[in-house]
């Protein structure tokens, strides 16, 4: 019985990751030559152009990501601004069914790369690149709720959740309106827990706009409007000071939004 189990433990150790259906994702450093005209390269690794050429040298990235299952790749800067993924090539292995994919990323900057698995969220993998010397971005000043009107009641204070700074503001900033917080509570409730898959799985850009949707189905007033200009200052301030959100950060952002408007009496 030992004997077996020792030789279990042994071909375990050498299956590959990929035979659990993970994620592989790396990258590497290399440059980029562009503007040469009818490049020729010679013995030795020198490349020769025509004369009229106006090359210019440029530092870039080479990620690389391998799955058996399928995956989302998603590289966003600083302040979720998107980056182009170029693709390079695609190679399946016939043994394993592994795919494996390379693209291009140019430009200076720093980048946040996601493999996002469409089977099982334990899978993703997330990595961070830094192209080039990016000069750093000037903080954004933290953002500060619309004073409440003359005319409205101070609203006391309410032990809510608030460890991404958004729960606090959430509750202060919105309108006295039980019944319509309990529905904004509900929706932010909902789709958050779509980030993992529960009543169908989406991602944060699709459940953004689903939130959006469905908010503005609610027809709300336009004190509700500003709390969610607000909230969603708020939630940007918050990726700055962390530099990133991971599908778990977004999940929990939201809830603190949502246990926020029901703590609204």
């Amino acid at each position: 019985m030992i004997r077996w189990l020792f030789a279990l433990v042994a071909v375990v150790g050498f299956l590959p990751a990929q035979s659990f259906g993970q994620i592989e994702l790396s990258y590497v450093m290399a440059k980029t030559i562009v503007g040469a005209t009818a490049p020729e390269v010679l013995p030795g690794g020198r490349i020769l152009v025509e004369d009229d050429s106006q090359v210019t040298v440029s530092s870039v990235a080479v990620l690389q990501v391998s799955a058996k299952d399928g995956v989302r790749i998603i590289a966003q800067r600083a302040y979720r601004q998107f980056a182009e993924l170029v693709p390079l090539s695609t190679l399946t292995d016939a043994t394993s069914g592994i795919v494996t994919q390379r693209y291009l990323i140019v430009g200076e900057g720093t980048y946040d790369v996601d493999a996002i698995s469409r089977v099982n969220p334990a899978w993703d993998r997330s990595v961070r690149i830094q192209i080039g010397n990016p000069k750093p971005e000037p903080p954004k000043p933290d953002p500060t709720p619309d004073p409440p009107k003359p005319d409205d009641p101070p609203k006391p204070d309410a032990n809510v959740p608030n460890d991404y700074n958004i729960g606090a503001i959430s509750f202060k900033a919105a309108p006295s309106d039980k019944a319509t917080a309990s529905k904004i509570a509900t929706i932010y409730r909902v789709n958050a827990s779509k980030l993992f898959g529960q009543g169908t799985l989406a991602d944060i850009d699709r459940i953004k706009a689903m939130v959006a949707l469905e908010f503005s189905g609610l027809s709300p007033s336009g004190e509700w409007s500003s709390w969610k200009g607000t909230i969603e200052k708020a939630t940007i301030a918050e990726q700055t000071r962390r530099k990133f959100f991971t599908r778990q950060d977004w999940y929990a952002a939201m809830v603190e939004i949502a246990a926020s408007l029901e703590a609204i009496k």
